[in-house]
C-alpha cells in the first residue's frame, strides 16, 4: 500500500498493523465456520443485506408512478409542488434514516434496528399504495403520498447502516476469499436488481391494465413494494446479533478519541461517496437523449417503460462482475479501476457527443453508454459500501457507515441543482450535453486517485484486524477495553420485544399528536388547505395504524391487573406493599384493558371493514375506561409523592445510610413526577372527547405530544 506523506505512521488513522499483532493477539480469531453448511453460513448475510432490494425498487418505481400521476392528473398534479415532492421526498427521509439507524445499530442492536427498518418499509409501502385524500380530494391524495414517502425513506435509510453493516460482519463466517463477492451480491447487486424489476413491473402492469386504468396500475406498483421486506421478516426475526458485534460493542463512547482516530478516513470515504452520487445525476442526461431518438414523440407509455428497463439492465453485468473482481484484486483497487475507466470513457463520450447523439449512430451510443454504466457499478457502485463497512471498528461501524452513506445522498441532492445550472449556461446544445460529463468524468478520475492513495488495503480479515487496532489505540489512551462486549445480552433480549413495541407506538403517537397541533396552528393562521392536508393525513392515518398495532394488547393489561391483585403485602416495591397503590394499580390496568378492548372493536369501523351501528357508544365506553385508568394512575402518582415526602422527613441526611436513602427518594420522586405530568397531559384527551371540558386541537395536540415524548424517553432509558 502506498503511504500518504501527509499522514505519519504515528497517526492513529494509519492502517499499519504490526506482525506481532496480526499473529499474536488472542482476540483475533477467524469466524469462518466450515462445520456449518453453506446455507447456514450464508443466510445471515442474505437476511441482512437483501433488504436493499427494497431501496432499488421503491426508490426507482416512483419515477414511473410520477409519470402516471402526471398523465392521470395533468393539471392538478403536473402544476403542483407534488410533481417534485413525491419523487424526491424519500431522499430526505433516507438521510434521516441513515443517520438515525447508524446511531441505533451501534448503541442498541443490529438485529432490532434491522427489524425496525423492515417494519417501517412494510407499513409505509402499504400506506403509499393506499394513499387517499379526505373526501376524494386530489390535493389530499398527493399530500398523503408525500408524507408516506418521507417515512418510507426513513425505512430505506435504515437498511444501509443496519443491514449492510450486519451483512459485512456476518461475512466473517463465509469461506475465505469469497466474502466480498457475497457481500456485494446481497447489497449493491440487490439495489441494481431492484432497479430492473422496478422498471419492468410498470411496463407489465400498463400492458395488463391498459392506459384506461392507470389509477389501479400505480397503486399496484407501490403495493408490490411490500413483498420484498415482508419476505425477509421471518429470516430477520431468526437472526442473532453478529458475533463481531457481540464481542466488540461499546457501552460508553469516548467520542473525542473516536473522532481523532477516524476523522481522516471517514472524510475520504464520505468524499468518494459524495462525488459518486453527485456525478451520477449527469449520467442520466445521455439516457434522455437516446431515448428521445429511439422512441420519438408519440410512443405509448408501455414502450417508454420498456426502454427504461433496458436502461436499468446495463447496471447488472457491471455489478455482477464487480463482485468477483473485488475478491480478486481487493475493494480499493476494484473501486479505483472501475471509476478510473469510467472517467476515461466519459471523456471519450463527451468528446464524441455530437456524432453519437444522432439517429444513425444511436445503436453504438447505447452500447457505449451501457459499458459506461457497467463500469460505474463495477467500481464505486459495488465497492463504496464495502469500503465504508470494513474500514472502521465494529463498535462504531453503524455510525461511520451511516454518515458516509448520508454524505452520498447529499451529494446526489447537490448534483440535481448544480448540473442543471451547468447545462443551462452552456453556449450551445452540444456543449449542454458535453459540459456536465466533462465535470463528472474529471470527478471520476479524482475519486480513483483518492481510492488508490488514501484508502487502506482491505483484505478478507480486515474487520478483525481493524477491531484489534482500535482496541490497542483505546488502551494506549486510557480507555478500559474490558468494558467492551455484549455483557448484557440475556437481559437485553428479554426486554427488547416489549420495549420495541412501546417505542414504536410512542413514535407514531408523537407524530400523530404533533401533526394534530400543526394542522390546528396552520388553520388558525389562515394557511391553505393544501398546506394543512399532509398533517391531517398523518394524524388520521397514524391513529388508524396505532389502532391496528394495539390489537391484542388488552390481554397484557388484564394480566398485569391480575398480577397486581395477587401481589402480597409487605414486598418492597410491589404494588401490594401498600393497599392504596395495589388497588389503584389494579384499577389502572383494568381501565387500560377495557379501553383497548373497546378500541379494538371500533377498528373495524374506522378501517372501513364493517360499519358498526353502535360505534359511537363503543367509543364513549372506550374513552370512559381510558379516563378511569388515567385517574387511577394520576391519584397513585399524587399519593406516591405524599408517601415519599413522609419517608424523607424520617431519614437523617447527615448519616451515610440516610444520605444514600435520600438520593434514592429523589430519583424515585423524579420518576413519579414525570409520570404524573404525562398522566395529567393525557387526561385532557378523554375529558375533552367526553365533553367534560372544552379544549381545542392546539391544546390537545401539545398535551398528547408531551406525554408521548415522556413515554418515548422512558422506553429508551429501559434499553440503556
Amino acid at each position: 500500500m502506498m503511504s500518504d506523506p501527509a499522514i505519519s505512521k504515528a497517526d492513529p488513522s494509519v492502517d499499519t498493523v504490526s506482525n506481532e499483532v496480526r499473529s499474536g493477539d488472542a482476540r483475533e480469531r477467524h469466524l469462518e465456520n466450515l462445520e456449518k453448511s453453506r446455507w447456514e453460513r450464508s443466510w445471515p448475510t442474505i437476511a441482512c443485506g437483501a433488504g436493499l432490494f427494497s431501496d432499488g425498487y421503491l426508490n426507482n418505481v416512483i419515477g414511473s408512478v410520477n409519470t402516471i400521476l402526471s398523465t392521470i392528473y395533468p393539471d392538478t398534479y403536473s402544476n403542483s409542488s407534488a410533481v417534485k415532492n413525491v419523487p424526491s421526498i424519500a431522499f430526505a427521509g433516507t438521510v434521516v434514516g441513515q443517520l438515525l439507524f447508524g446511531y441505533i445499530s451501534d448503541h442498541y442492536s443490529r438485529k432490532w434496528s434491522l427489524m425496525a427498518s423492515t417494519v417501517i418499509l412494510i407499513i409505509f409501502a402499504a400506506l403509499s399504495a393506499g394513499s387517499y385524500g379526505a373526501g376524494g380530494s386530489e390535493a389530499g391524495l398527493f399530500a398523503a403520498l408525500t408524507a408516506y414517502r418521507f417515512f418510507l425513506g426513513i425505512g430505506i435509510g435504515g437498511e444501509y447502516p443496519a443491514g449492510s453493516v450486519a451483512a459485512a460482519e456476518s461475512t466473517g463466517e463465509l469461506k475465505h476469499g469469497h466474502r466480498n463477492r457475497w457481500f456485494i451480491m446481497f447489497t449493491n447487486f440487490q439495489i441494481d436488481f431492484g432497479f430492473v424489476v422496478s422498471a419492468l413491473v410498470p411496463m407489465i402492469l400498463v400492458l395488463i391494465f391498459t392506459e384506461n386504468h392507470l389509477r389501479a396500475a400505480w397503486r399496484v406498483m407501490l403495493g408490490l413494494g411490500v413483498i420484498p421486506p415482508l419476505s425477509l421478516l421471518w429470516l430477520r426475526l431468526k437472526l442473532n446479533e453478529p458475533e463481531e458485534f457481540n464481542r466488540e460493542r461499546m457501552h460508553k463512547y469516548p467520542v473525542w478519541l473516536i473522532i481523532k482516530f477516524y476523522w481522516k478516513r471517514l472524510s475520504v470515504v464520505s468524499l468518494i461517496w459524495f462525488i459518486y452520487d453527485f456525478s451520477a445525476y449527469s449520467f442520466g442526461i445521455y439516457s434522455s437523449v437516446w431515448l428521445k431518438i429511439v422512441l420519438g414523440p408519440s410512443a405509448p407509455l408501455w414502450k417508454t417503460f420498456g426502454w427504461n428497463t433496458v436502461l436499468n439492465l446495463f447496471y447488472i453485468p457491471g455489478s455482477f462482475a464487480g463482485a468477483w473482481v473485488s475478491d480478486w484484486i481487493g475493494p480499493r483497487h476494484a473501486l479505483a479501476l472501475g471509476v478510473g475507466l469510467q472517467g476515461v470513457l466519459g471523456f471519450i463520450m463527451a468528446g464524441c457527443y455530437k456524432y453519437l447523439a444522432t439517429p444513425e449512430n444511436v445503436a453504438g451510443f447505447v452500447v457505449v453508454y451501457g459499458i459506461f454504466l457497467s463500469l460505474g457499478e463495477l467500481g464505486p457502485g459495488d465497492n463504496i459500501g464495502l469500503v465504508a463497512s470494513k474500514t472502521s471498528a465494529t463498535a462504531i461501524r453503524g455510525q461511520y457507515y451511516g454518515i458516509a452513506a448520508a454524505m452520498g445522498k447529499i451529494g446526489a441532492f447537490v448534483g440535481t441543482y448544480v448540473f442543471p445550472i451547468i447545462k443551462d449556461n452552456a453556449p450551445n446544445p452540444i456543449r449542454a450535453g458535453q459540459d456536465p460529463f466533462f465535470v463528472s468524468s474529471a470527478l471520476c478520475l479524482f475519486s480513483a486517485a483518492l481510492a488508490m492513495f488514501l484508502l487502506p488495503h482491505i483484505g478478507q480479515d480486515t474487520i478483525t484486524f481493524e477491531d484489534t487496532r482500535f482496541r490497542q489505540y483505546l488502551q494506549e489512551n486510557g480507555y478500559d477495553t474490558s468494558t467492551m462486549g455484549n455483557r448484557e445480552t440475556a437481559p437485553l433480549y428479554r426486554v427488547v420485544p416489549s420495549i420495541a413495541s412501546i417505542g414504536r407506538d410512542k413514535v407514531l403517537r408523537t407524530l400523530q399528536y404533533f401533526s394534530r397541533f400543526l394542522a390546528w396552528y396552520l388553520l388558525r393562521t389562515n394557511r391553505t388547505q393544501s398546506a394543512i392536508s399532509p398533517f391531517e393525513a398523518v394524524k388520521k392515518q397514524f391513529g388508524l395504524t396505532r389502532k391496528l398495532l394495539r390489537i391484542g394488547k388488552n390481554i397484557e393489561h388484564f394480566k398485569a391487573a391480575a398480577i397486581a391483585l395477587d401481589s402480597k403485602p409487605g414486598v418492597a416495591g410491589a404494588p401490594g406493599s401498600d393497599p392504596v397503590l395495589k388497588y389503584l394499580a389494579v384499577g389502572r390496568q383494568l381501565g387500560y384493558g377495557f379501553y383497548l378492548t373497546f378500541d379494538m372493536v371500533t377498528y373495524l369501523d374506522a378501517a372501513g371493514i364493517r360499519k358498526l351501528a353502535a360505534v359511537k357508544k363503543l367509543q364513549t365506553h372506550a374513552q370512559r375506561a381510558w379516563l378511569t385508568g388515567l385517574m387511577c394512575s394520576a391519584i397513585a402518582g399524587i399519593y406516591s409523592m405524599w408517601r415519599l415526602s413522609e419517608m424523607e422527613k424520617k431519614i437523617n441526611k447527615k448519616d451515610g445510610e440516610g444520605a444514600v436513602e435520600g438520593k434514592k427518594i429523589q430519583r424515585e420522586r423524579a420518576t413519579v413526577s414525570t409520570q404524573l405530568i404525562s398522566d395529567l397531559c393525557d387526561l385532557t384527551l378523554p375529558l375533552s372527547s367526553l365533553g367534560y371540558v372544552n379544549l381545542d386541537d392546539g391544546v390537545l395536540g401539545i398535551a398528547g405530544t408531551v406525554s408521548s415524548l415522556i413515554g418515548l424517553n422512558t422506553a429508551w432509558k429501559k434499553t440503556a
